[in-house]
């Protein structure tokens, strides 16, 4: 027999870092504070001035899923189907430009109310689904109560 007629069976490594159940709610529970302080932390910064950026979307959604999953912080590479809606989101390549667009609005807005923006970045979140899994929802919910905080400050930014 060749090595060549050897049958071979590759498969991806699993995304999943965790081992159980019980592990990942845990990682969850401390990934969500972290992102919170981190969502302060640059609400604190921002005093002299915020620019929502790309890499910081990055940023925060590697840290609701740092030692969960293998893509923390990364956009989604593949396909995304929503069952019960003609809506589709974009495709895998667009998705960066997406979320350009995304940080253009915010920036250009930040006149706007906290809730509004916050619910824009839900809204378009939800509709672009730029990153793989849920824990997109995690940043944009970290990012309202920045924006939150935001409108409580407003007074002592002027």
């Amino acid at each position: 027999m060749r090595r060549t007629d050897i049958q071979r069976d590759s498969r991806p490594a699993s995304h999943e870092l965790f081992s159980s159940l019980d592990e990942k709610a845990a990682l969850e529970a401390r990934n969500g504070l972290l992102q919170f302080d981190e969502v302060l932390s640059l609400i604190d910064q921002a005093k002299s001035g915020f620019k929502l950026r790309p890499s910081t979307i990055q940023r925060l959604q590697r840290m609701a899923i740092q030692d969960i999953y293998t893509c923390a912080g990364n956009y989604r590479t593949g396909p995304v189907f929503i069952e019960g809606t003609t809506h589709q989101p974009p495709l895998a390549h667009e998705v960066a430009e997406r979320t350009e667009e995304l940080c253009e609005y915010v920036n250009s807005n930040w006149s706007h109310t906290a809730l509004h923006l916050s619910a824009y970045v839900m809204w378009a979140s939800e509709l672009d689904s730029p990153f793989c899994g849920r824990k997109w929802a995690h940043f944009a919910c970290s990012l309202l109560s920045g924006f939150m905080r935001k409108t409580w400050l407003q007074s002592s930014w002027d």
